[in-house]
């Protein structure tokens, strides 16, 4: 880069108007140029520039964001420098003091979290479209159909086209934007790529989603243009892709400058009021978190047609929830009275990769006839969830940290308490915990589901102080004899694991949970010292005796 700055020895001086200038000024700043000399270079040797367009309410997000991110930081570093603090202090009412600032900057950070969920609410519970312009309508089409065969994708509609979407050839689908291009070789940028997006509580039939591509596109004056529409599942809120171009039959250029704002914009506002799409103003306030959050509701076999319930259910998880693996999924399905079946490992269904879903009783027990994933209109196949697993995997690291402190919360909170305590507080926490036994009653696994994240995890994924034996054993499960006898002393952490626990939890920790670890704090002190008295007397005897080993 640096040489070819170094090449451009020769300079152009262009006398404009303010009216001219400004004019240039808006075209740039709606463009992906970083410098307004770019963006004139790139016009006088007839480069291709690429323009974005996002509707108002998105840009006024992100201004709100932008002022709560820096005071968020401000809180973080308050927090920080109470938790450095805390590794210093020596006297107990000092403590104290940094414990209650500590409670305070917790309470501002939680204030300012739930503000940022409302600003979120308040901009993206409405309809958003995104416009895109480029040179290359082999590009955008590319990347649409590759969607289709990652299975991920389905292109359901193709407005002004001779055939019938289902019949059509990818070569067909091209062709005709390709020859239409030709009709004006001067315009540098042909092709538009518009995503149309929806509430992720809206779930709208293939047949309402053309009717509000085919509304849209009319409404912004692409309605004799040809342009394909694909449904995309590849996210977790509902959205639509369309393909088109602004070379008309005449060869005439269709004007792209300021189309969202121009057109766009209103087109949207006319679609939300005529489809009855939820809006952003007037918006219900969601309910708070109870341990049903889909709103689903369990199955029950004979009440409704299987498929229909199974595809209820289906359409509420598959795309939702972050899961890496067919137990883990089950995890989420089965308290629905659903599950996801590969059969056994000699049946003809597992041998052939094949998938099928069946309703479950009030025992957990597999009912009814098993419909093949094939056969929903989804495609839910074990292809489909082997990438659903390969996404998710990625997808779902940052929700790790609040699972595990969520635990680790749990137990820090008491010293010893069976599983079933342990799981009746994560379900406080919006956390679902299967347990997996054996016929003989003995825990052999554990899976986390967590419904606020949206993540489900294998104990033993989130390390080995999550997987079901060391639940068991810190939940003080195996505690037998002697060690019984001696727990309260080896129940005492150390003061370095104290503090880093507490530099974990910062975030969840009440004045009353850091009084319970101050506690600790004094009985660790006095602890290192401790041993047990035979130790000391057998000691003390051997030292009379003088033994020595000559």
């Amino acid at each position: 880069m640096e040489a070819e700055n170094s090449n451009r020895t020769r300079t152009i001086g262009l006398r404009l108007t303010p009216e001219e200038y400004a004019k240039i000024e808006r075209k740039w700043k709606v463009s992906t140029c970083r410098k307004l000399s770019d963006y004139v270079r790139k016009h006088l040797f007839d480069k291709s520039i690429v323009t974005i367009y996002r509707n108002q309410s998105l840009d006024d997000f992100m201004e709100e964001t932008i002022v709560l991110h820096n005071e968020l930081n401000a809180i973080g570093t308050n927090i920080l420098q109470a938790v450095k603090k805390l590794h210093t202090l020596q006297q107990i009412p000092e403590f104290k003091n940094w414990i209650i600032s500590f409670d305070l900057d917790k309470k501002i950070l939680f204030n300012k979290v739930e503000k940022i969920q409302k600003t979120h609410s308040k901009n993206f519970g409405q309809m958003v479209t995104i416009i895109k312009t480029s040179h290359s309508i082999r590009s955008i089409f590319n990347y649409n159909e590759n969607k289709v065969k990652a299975g991920v994708a389905e292109c359901i509609s193709a407005g002004n086209y001779p055939v019938d979407v289902d019949k059509m050839s990818d070569a067909l689908k091209l062709n005709r934007f390709i020859k239409q291009i030709e009709l004006n070789e001067n315009a540098k940028r042909n092709s538009v790529h518009i995503s149309l997006n929806f509430d992720p509580s809206e779930n709208h039939s293939k047949e309402k989603l053309i009717a509000i591509a085919n509304t849209y596109m009319e409404k912004i004056g692409f309605g004799k243009q040809p342009y394909l529409v694909y449904q995309h599942r590849d996210a977790g809120h509902p959205h639509l892709h369309v393909v088109t171009i602004n070379i008309e039959r005449d060869g005439k250029r269709i004007d792209l400058h300021h189309l969202g704002i121009r057109k766009s914009e209103p087109a949207r506002k006319e679609i939300e009021e005529l489809f009855g799409l939820v809006k952003a103003e007037g918006r219900k306030k969601k309910e708070e978190f109870i341990l049903q959050p889909i709103a689903v509701g369990k199955i029950q076999y004979g009440r409704m047609e299987t498929k229909k319930a199974i595809s209820n259910v289906l359409n509420a998880v598959l795309n939702q929830y972050k899961y890496a693996s067919i137990p883990e999924l089950n995890a989420v399905l089965n308290q629905y009275n659903v599950m996801a079946d590969r059969g056994s490992e000699n049946s003809k269904i597992f041998l052939t990769n094949g998938l099928v879903y069946r309703i479950l009783d009030e025992q957990g027990k597999p009912i009814g006839v098993p419909i093949k994933a094939s056969d929903f209109y989804s495609k839910p196949t074990l292809k489909f969830l082997e990438e659903k697993f390969k996404h998710n995997e990625v997808r779902r690291i940052p929700d790790k940290i609040r699972l595990k402190n969520a635990i680790d919360i749990a137990l820090l909170k008491e010293r010893t308490m069976s599983t079933n305590q342990l799981a009746k507080y994560l379900e406080k926490e919006g956390i679902h915990t299967v347990f997996r036994k054996s016929a003989e009653g003995l825990l052999y696994g554990i899976t986390y589901v967590d419904h606020k994240t949206k993540s489900v995890f294998n104990g033993s994924s989130l390390g080995k102080e999550y997987s079901a034996k060391a639940i068991q054993e810190r939940c003080g499960l195996k505690i037998t004899g002697d060690e019984k006898r001696n727990q309260s002393h080896e129940k005492l952490p150390s003061k370095e694991s104290l503090f880093h626990h507490l530099q974990q939890q910062k975030d969840s920790l009440t004045i009353p949970d850091l009084v319970k670890v101050l506690d600790m704090l004094i009985q660790a002190e006095y602890a290192t010292d401790y041993l047990p008295n035979q130790l000391k007397n057998r000691r003390r005897k051997k030292k009379r005796k003088g033994l020595s080993d000559n």
